[in-house]
């Protein structure tokens, strides 16, 4: 895409006057982007494991380099969408790739002796698809049944026009395979996590349309999920000191609540992976054999990214040692993201994640009422 973007810069010199850095650093989109992507970059240089860190690990590929392909991937969409038509027939593909992904979803539930020979990989309980993990496939569906909601929104206020109603058809029974093949490829009430985008929506879009309604409807459902996961997780916080994380051992029924009892059968070892991170962000241990010499500084540019596997050795929760020896298992991710974040490109890196997220939902609220509609591309992308 950067070669085409750069001959097309070279070619069309019309083309090349409307670029400009200017267009880059005038939405503060962008700029929240390139900041991310420079702290990156930072964390690159001074890490422990330069290679790893710019290549990415064999297992995850999730280095600078991939980083830096999304970001001038990022840049490129938001400079070639200009106007309405360009972005719906982007949001159009983006659907019509879930219904793929979700009918085969579906299709692997119901047939699962299909999924050894036609996805490579054996059907254990929870669909995965076209992704290859039901996590991966989770998120990716929690992320792409907003845009699904907001065309159906869009076209219910254009129904009387008979097409609208045909593609509001078509529409809805792609939601309905979304949500079908979201709950496939989920176990227990681990279904909530993925209902929260579904919230945010219906909250932005009663901010937008000035509904309070809607509002209400989307505020009640979020205290409500956050109401549910205190009652299931700070039981499991409390008591983590003196549950076991493996289901042979007997001490397992010692507390109130455990992890098994509520349907969540990781959740024991991943609260200890998250409890160890944070041990690892306060103490900011030096690395055997890495020569590091930065200290304190690691906590706002971090070890560097893909080098949470050699770090997180410092920290490793006791009550997993002999579990993860026996099974000869690395750990190369805290299971949270955030905390990821932070342990590999520090805590300056994770304010900078958390401000795109910040100035794109404060792009999303402040742009109703059509003031942007005529480069709403630009404007958002």
């Amino acid at each position: 895409m950067l070669a085409f973007w750069v001959a097309g810069w070279l070619q069309d010199r019309a083309w090349r006057r409307k670029l400009s850095w200017h267009h880059i650093f005038a939405n503060p989109l962008h700029v929240a982007v390139l900041v991310f992507g420079l702290l990156t970059v930072t964390a690159t240089l001074f890490s422990i494991m330069p290679a790893i860190s710019f290549w990415g690990s064999y297992y995850r590929k999730a280095g600078l380099l991939t980083l830096l392909c999304w970001i001038i991937f990022f840049l490129i969409v938001a400079q070639q969408i200009r106007n309405r038509r360009q972005l719906f027939r982007a949001v159009y593909t983006l659907l019509l790739s879930s219904a793929i992904v979700s009918t085969l979803g579906i299709v692997q539930h119901f047939f699962p002796q299909i999924s050894g020979s036609v996805f490579n990989k054996p059907y254990e309980g929870r669909v995965f698809s076209t992704i290859g993990n039901p996590l991966f496939l989770s998120s990716f569906l929690a992320m792409v049944i907003p845009f699904n909601l907001a065309m159906i929104v869009y076209g219910w206020s254009r129904r009387r026009k008979e097409y609208q109603v045909k593609i509001l058809v078509v529409l809805v029974v792609l939601l309905a395979l979304q949500f079908w093949c979201l709950w496939l490829a989920q176990y227990s009430i681990t279904i909530l996590l993925y209902v929260i985008s579904f919230i945010v929506f219906l909250i932005i879009l009663g901010i937008v349309k000035g509904k309070k309604l809607l509002i209400g409807i989307g505020g009640t459902a979020l205290v409500g999920l956050v109401i549910v996961a205190g009652m299931l997780l700070i039981p499991l916080l409390l008591y983590s000191s003196d549950t076991t994380i493996t289901g042979s051992d007997q001490n397992m029924n010692s507390t109130p609540t455990t992890s098994e009892e509520i349907g969540l059968k990781t959740l024991g070892w991943r609260f200890q992976f998250w409890r160890s991170t944070i041990d690892l962000l306060r103490k900011s241990p030096e690395v055997p054999l890495s020569n590091d010499k930065l200290g304190s500084l690691r906590k706002l540019i971090g070890y560097g990214p893909e080098t949470f596997i050699a770090t997180f050795q410092q920290v490793f929760p006791e009550k997993l040692k002999d579990d993860y020896t026996y099974r000869s298992i690395l750990v190369d991710r805290p299971h949270n993201d955030y905390l990821y974040l932070a342990a590999t490109i520090g805590l300056l890196g994770l304010l900078s994640f958390l401000s795109i997220l910040a100035v794109f939902f404060y792009l999303c609220v402040s742009c109703h009422g059509g003031c942007c509609a005529p480069v709403y591309g630009r404007y958002i992308f």
